[in-house]
């Protein structure tokens, strides 16, 4: 791995922990085992590293879901198991890498355009348009006769939170619940079965149907 990418890993990992205004150019370059200079050479300043951050996060978050989206178009079955694969492939990656969602939600709180500015950029470079096409297809599925009469953008909202809402809530859970994770691998593997669960249980029309089989 070279220094860029050193520095830029080493960023994600501390902007991850600290946040952006508690993260120093000293932290990241100490964590990069760089000098200093190296940091500000490639980088300039900490808006700029953030930002590439922000752009990097995107990009690769583009990059897993558009493959895994167009995986499930050209496999489609049926729209429950389109949904839940999709919510299943916005939980895994960002499982897969515990860091973005909480880089995500604090450049949201603090920063929103950094991330609308990385987004346009992502969409750019996969050539999307204005809205993911793959999110209008779950959309007309919704009609469905399986599914209940559900809003799509408050769907989607709902779908977003519930995959990201962990990385945020869990020092609430540790205080408030006792919440104890000794295996955090098998507990997202439980909290994965929970949110598709709780989804479909709020938006089938029959209690009664089967539930999905689990991944992997």
């Amino acid at each position: 791995m070279d220094s860029r990418t050193r520095i830029l890993q080493a960023a994600i990992d501390l902007f991850a922990e600290k946040g952006k205004h508690g993260t120093r150019m000293e932290d990241i370059a100490a964590r990069a085992e760089v000098n200093k200079s190296m940091v500000y050479y490639y980088y300039s300043t900490k808006d700029n590293l953030y930002q590439q951050v922000m752009n990097h996060v995107v990009h690769q978050i583009y990059q897993r879901i558009s493959k895994g989206q167009a995986q499930i178009k050209q496999t489609s079955s049926d729209p429950v198991d389109d949904l839940v694969r999709f919510v299943r492939l916005q939980f895994e990656a960002y499982a897969a890498h515990r860091s973005w969602p909480k880089i995500i939600i604090d450049v949201l709180n603090n920063e929103p355009e950094r991330w609308k500015a990385a987004v346009k950029g992502a969409m750019e470079t996969h050539q999307l348009p204005g809205r993911d096409p793959f999110l209008k297809h779950l959309e007309q599925e919704l009609d469905s006769t399986v599914f209940r009469e559900v809003e799509f953008e408050q769907l989607y909202i709902s779908i977003l939170g519930l995959n990201m809402i962990y990385y945020l809530a869990k020092p609430i859970a540790e205080t408030m619940c006792d919440l104890q994770v000794d295996d955090e691998a098998a507990f997202l593997r439980r909290r994965e079965e929970s949110i598709v669960n709780l989804l479909l249980l709020g938006i089938l029309r029959h209690q009664g149907s089967p539930e999905p089989e689990e991944s992997g």
